[in-house]
């Protein structure tokens, strides 16, 4: 078959990212000190060095080769070595902040069926999940947004999974 006169079919995986977005109304969560979506999908080449150098091995590859995190096995240090790699400062430490998220704590939350459970708490070092004891038998927690670095210690750590951290609204729409 001859394709000699046809233009170049080149897929534009910004487009096809945001399309796909707008659609599941959820993107992944991308690695720290990310700019946004859209020109993180336009500056990644998908070189995974980040992968390579994360410490805890939560940065891996997720659709289209960009890569995502995922916090099911560990935490983000804030280590800053992911942005230290990026050549295309897609990452860049030094103008972004880590994470922009939203956090919430679903309904299959053992706090929340009357189980008595704090291991999110436990596994927070910046003291971002309370659980107030006075107001309920069985104490429901709470999270402090304003304390919350977003680094996800309490995902890996909650037995049935309740908790989930997403980016926010703002950074969906960059």
């Amino acid at each position: 078959m001859d394709l000699r006169g046809y233009k170049s079919m080149a897929v534009d995986y910004a487009k096809r990212s945001f399309l796909r977005a707008r659609i599941s109304k959820e993107l992944p969560l991308r690695p720290p000190y990310n700019a946004g979506e859209q020109q993180f999908i336009e500056r990644c080449t998908r070189c995974n060095e980040c992968v390579d150098v994360c410490e805890t091995k939560i940065i891996e590859i997720g659709s289209g080769g960009f890569p995502r995190v995922n916090f099911a096995d560990d935490e983000c240090t804030f280590c800053g070595k992911c942005s230290d790699v990026c050549e295309s400062n897609a990452l860049d430490k030094t103008e972004n902040q880590a994470f922009s998220t939203d956090i919430t704590v679903t309904n299959q939350c053992l706090a929340q069926n009357e189980v008595y459970c704090q291991s999110c708490r436990d596994a927070c070092d910046e003291l971002a999940i309370k659980f107030d004891f006075f107001s309920e038998r069985i104490p429901k927690p709470q999270i402090d947004l304003e304390a919350c670095n977003s680094c996800g210690a309490c995902v890996s750590i909650c037995p049935p999974n309740a908790i989930n951290i997403t980016i926010t609204k703002e950074r969906f729409d960059e």
